[in-house]
């Protein structure tokens, strides 16, 4: 009873939850439709069982029956216990999801077990309120330790030299306003995530000189990186590197958080590896490379460039730990550099999907 109503509390949260625009009711909602159906059927099958265990008794098998009762009920523990923790794990409230990830019950059932499957990842998306895809598929891993980040005038300069080429991105999906950042890599392309347009048929650029209508050309959700291109960007495009970097090396986030101003702030890369996560809409299973990066980051950074202290872009932030908010995620740029050299030079407006949620 309890599996079933997990089952089927995963399928009608999303449908239920729809719409709701708040954030953390979205959260609450999801998580109380979740444990207010498993807890009902868990009821239901609990009456069942006695019924069934009533019977059982008049034939004699209550050892048998009791010894399998007992396994079962182990098994059951420790596969909810698995499923549980992946959701929760993704909440917006980083105290519970830290707790939740270093518990040694639930990270010996993650080395162990696959994914949870897919229907409830649909749930991960929908706790998770703070507007990043999820980027592990299971328990994240444990964070690396701080570096050392660049230091104000170093910062400072990759701003002054950069800042221009970053843009806002804009546009009405699913009846809200989605917002995101992106960077100019070429003639009048721009760069950014996939979730950011996802949804959206008329996305607009806005850059110093104001608004762009923009056309997609290159959507690809199980990476996250879109390609939009518009007329009139005049500002000069930023150099994309094709190496992987590691451990310790100096950067700068910027983008626009919130919808506001452009903003800043020091990076350094605190582990680089290959995370197995979920598309865009928590799907199908994906493998990215990825930095691990210290830095602020918040909605509206997603497809804001991560620039190195030589002035090129190493990474394209999307997303955020749900363990530490000092710590966000970058697609490695070598992944990236390939899309665009592919196809920059099309003119071809392609579908955005349907929106993350």
């Amino acid at each position: 009873g309890f599996w079933l109503g997990l089952f089927l509390g995963a399928i009608a949260a999303p449908i239920l939850v729809g719409p709701i625009h708040t954030p953390i009711w979205r959260t609450i909602s999801s998580l109380a439709i979740l444990f207010g159906a498993a807890t009902i059927l868990a009821g239901a099958g609990r009456k069942l069982g006695v019924a069934v265990w009533k019977s059982i008794r008049r034939v004699k098998l209550a050892a048998v029956d009791s010894a399998l009762g007992a396994a079962i009920a182990v098994v059951a523990t420790l596969l909810g216990i698995w499923v549980i923790a992946s959701i929760l794990v993704n909440t917006p409230f980083s105290t519970l999801s830290s707790q939740v990830a270093n518990s040694r019950i639930v990270r010996g059932l993650d080395k162990v077990l696959p994914a949870a499957p897919s229907v409830f990842s649909r749930i991960q998306a929908f706790v998770n309120s703070q507007g990043f895809p999820s980027v592990f598929a299971s328990l994240p891993p444990q964070l690396a330790g701080p570096v050392g980040l660049p230091v104000g005038a170093q910062v400072s300069q990759i701003v002054k030299s950069s800042s221009a080429s970053v843009v806002k991105i804009e546009g009405v999906g699913c009846g809200q306003i989605q917002e995101g950042s992106g960077f100019l890599v070429a003639s009048n392309v721009v760069v950014t995530n996939a979730h950011v347009v996802a949804g959206i048929a008329h996305p607009y650029i806005i850059d110093s000189r104001g608004q762009h209508n923009a056309t997609t050309i290159f959507f690809d959700p199980q990476l996250d990186i879109a390609l939009l291109k518009a007329s009139g960007l005049t500002e000069p495009s930023l150099s994309v590197s094709t190496q992987t970097f590691y451990r310790d090396t100096n950067a700068v986030v910027l983008g626009y958080p919130g919808g506001g101003p452009l903003t800043y702030g020091p990076a350094g890369i605190m582990a680089t590896f290959n995370a197995t996560g979920r598309d865009i809409y928590g799907k199908g299973l994906t493998t990215r490379l990825v930095y691990e990066i210290e830095a602020i980051v918040r909605p509206g950074n997603s497809g804001g460039p991560l620039i190195d202290m030589n002035g090129q872009v190493i990474g394209v932030v999307f997303s955020r730990s749900t363990t530490n908010p000092d710590v966000g995620f970058a697609l490695a740029s070598p992944n990236v550099d390939q899309e665009i050299v592919a196809h920059e030079a099309s003119s071809q407006e392609v579908s955005t999907g349907a929106c993350v949620s």
